[in-house]
């Protein structure tokens, strides 16, 4: 498989959970699988229970890795890179590690705007993968969407 593309998604309207929540909604609408990297317990729980209680007019099919069935869940959230439910997308929040294999068709970064920690970070990583041999994209949310920048 070749080198995925790497999105970067820039939240600054809205935190990255309401960012996820609708992309992981366009990924099951496109029939793909994600893999939701999240290495902090509590932080993995939180995400589920946002994926489960957010929206009460959409199902956001979903299980922990933790938890029983994780290879036939359509978004699984994992401590791990293992791409363990076969998934076509790999998203990161707030982070960012290159998955131990080329298995995963895209990257998603999303990243907040109000820690100069993340943003300095995530300049970097863009920096580290524009300079090698990935597809880069970068979109911003603004008041009319998410626009492709970079």
């Amino acid at each position: 498989m070749n080198n995925p593309e790497i999105l970067f998604y820039h939240c600054v309207l809205t935190n990255t959970k309401n960012a996820l929540f609708g992309l992981i909604k366009k990924t099951l609408l496109q029939n793909k699988k994600a893999l939701i990297y999240i290495p902090d317990d509590t932080q993995a729980k939180n995400t589920s229970d946002f994926l489960w209680k957010h929206q009460d007019d959409v199902f956001i099919p979903h299980g922990l890795i933790t938890e029983p069935h994780q290879t036939i869940q359509p978004v699984l959230i994992s401590n791990q890179l293992a791409n363990t439910n076969q998934a076509e997308y790999l998203f990161f929040i707030n982070q960012f590690e290159h998955p131990p294999t080329h298995t995963f068709e895209r990257l998603v970064i999303l990243f907040d705007n109000h820690d100069q920690t993340i943003l300095s970070m995530m300049r970097s990583i863009w920096k580290n993968l524009t300079a090698s041999d990935y597809t880069v994209k970068y979109y911003k949310e603004t008041s009319s969407g998410w626009i492709n920048i970079k």
